[in-house]
């Protein structure tokens, strides 16, 4: 062997961390999680920073669909309206949930009503989503909804509304194309 035993000997142990010092090394991770997720919460409800990152605003989107500046405004408009509504709806359905599982857990007569107020307020969510999609898809030409399909099969199912940006919705779609997937 390389080495011998007295040399061995000379070095130094390596110091390992106190519990301590793990301890303050994880809450300090924590903490930085903690702080990334309530900041892409707040964008997430930030329309204004979602604009800079939807698939329309891409600048490479931009001019490989040849998206005009008016297409671009009203997808816009429809993002900002969607917002507003999610996130009133968003409370409104936590609402609805606690109330449903308060009468679940008490056995209480409403509970059906319950269940009704808890499903509608979904349902506003899901109707908020399409219809931002109806108005950003209705804003396009028939040229340009073909080669957008073509170019991204699945843009239409995926996440519009992601606080990452287009970069995250365009690497996923480019996946989708490189694996041959059209779900």
């Amino acid at each position: 062997l390389a080495f011998s035993a007295p040399a061995l000997a000379q070095q130094e142990p390596t110091a390992r961390p106190s519990a301590e010092e793990r301890r303050q090394k994880m809450e300090e991770r924590r903490r930085q999680r903690a702080e990334a997720a309530a900041e892409m919460r707040a964008r997430r409800n930030d329309p204004e920073f979602l604009k800079q990152k939807a698939w329309w605003n891409d600048e490479a989107n931009v001019t490989k669909f040849g998206l005009k500046e008016a297409q671009r405004k009203t997808a816009d408009q429809a993002l900002a309206k969607f917002v507003g509504m999610r996130e009133e709806a968003n409370s409104n359905a936590k609402e609805a949930q606690e109330a449903f599982f308060e009468a679940l857990a008490s056995g209480a007569a409403d509970i059906q009503a319950k269940k009704d107020r808890m499903i509608s307020t979904r349902m506003t969510l899901t109707e908020a989503n399409a219809d931002l999609r109806i108005t950003v898809m209705g804003a396009l030409t028939a040229d340009q909804r073909a080669k957008l399909q073509e170019e991204n099969p699945r843009l239409l199912r995926s996440n519009w509304i992601d606080p990452r940006g287009a970069d995250a919705s365009n690497r996923r779609l480019q996946r989708s194309r490189d694996n041959g997937s059209n779900r």
